[in-house]
């Protein structure tokens, strides 16, 4: 696996620098994409105020991740200084850079909807211009996928904090400094809301990405059969059905019109070659290492949406959740 990791914002580095640096990547067929906000460090350049005047940054305090603790009757939170806007990016793209940085992790990084992205690659339709329209969050985009990303969007925005003052009276409430040890404050921002909307709003997902594939066709020109989009739509909501409960069935059974599975196996040929004249049928499985393995990821964590986090951060491989697919 390739993995490339950006930082921003960097001197001199707009959005649209950004958006070529994301393009180039996906075009080089990296697997893996990881955005990181800048820290600003003591002892390095950009701690230095007139290297942060040349370049105007603006920075804030945010907690670090379970660094916290009561030392008497004080409540110590340890903070990093983040740099959020320069005089060529600005705060509100440094929020926009960091949505996409969700929809990478959410729609790219993890492969989780390989079969949407195998569609628009023998389309012709480039990967950046799907997510950039995914982005736009248009009627193409479930209202509650919307908000979900606005809702990580004000995450964000409220885990920042301009002055140091302004982030020691904050956390020298007890509900404040209670949330920041429960996991509610002081996150991994990126990753909570990722796992959030992976564990609740998968089906949401899958039905967007088909409405914006038809949202990319009509301002590429591009004309992907509907009966193809609903296949990969169907594959897609199946595959994932159910995979963060134990109350769900082992095997689920469907037909297609096209050979999925044949397909994601070649390819030199396109979905189009793969339509068959009797449909033909999928079993949609949990082996029994899966079975043994969800037993005990759910018996030990619980299947509430922290519980979720924790077992999407503990696995090897998201996909190792997936069910199964053979002919049946």
């Amino acid at each position: 696996m390739v993995e490339s990791e950006l930082i921003q914002p960097l001197p001199l580095e707009t959005f649209e620098s950004y958006m070529e640096g994301i393009d180039f990547l996906i075009s080089s067929n990296v697997d893996r994409i990881v955005n990181y906000t800048l820290q600003i460090n003591n002892g390095t350049l950009y701690g230095e105020r007139e290297y942060q005047k040349e370049h105007d940054y603006k920075t804030s305090y945010r907690a670090y991740a379970n660094c916290a603790g009561k030392y008497g009757d004080r409540i110590i939170v340890e903070k990093e200084i983040v740099g959020i806007a320069t005089k060529s990016f600005s705060f509100a793209e440094y929020i926009k850079c960091r949505k996409f940085a969700l929809l990478l992790e959410l729609l790219y990084n993890n492969m989780i909807f390989v079969e949407y992205f195998r569609l628009l690659d023998e389309n012709n339709i480039k990967r950046l211009d799907f997510l950039k329209m995914f982005l736009q969050s248009g009627n193409h985009v479930h209202i509650k996928l919307q908000k979900a990303i606005e809702d990580f969007a004000d995450e964000i925005k409220n885990e920042l904090f301009k002055t140091k003052k302004q982030f020691d009276n904050f956390f020298s409430y007890e509900e404040n400094y209670h949330n920041l040890r429960k996991g509610l404050l002081g996150r991994n921002v990126l990753f909570s809301n990722y796992a959030i909307i992976i564990g609740t709003l998968l089906d949401e997902v899958v039905e967007s990405l088909a409405s914006t594939i038809k949202a990319c066709c009509q301002n590429n020109r591009v004309d992907i059969p509907q009966k193809q989009i609903q296949e990969i739509r169907k594959f897609c909501l199946i595959k994932l059905k159910g995979i963060f409960t134990l109350d769900t069935k082992t095997s689920l059974y469907e037909d297609f019109h096209y050979d999925v599975l044949k397909w994601l196996g070649d390819k030199s040929k396109k979905l189009e070659d793969f339509q068959v004249k009797d449909k033909i049928e999928y079993e949609f499985y949990f082996s029994k290492e899966q079975q043994k393995m969800r037993k005990d990821i759910f018996t030990r964590y619980g299947e509430g949406i922290l519980d979720i986090a924790k077992i999407i951060a503990r696995v090897s491989k998201i996909s190792n959740l997936f069910r199964q697919v053979r002919s049946s």
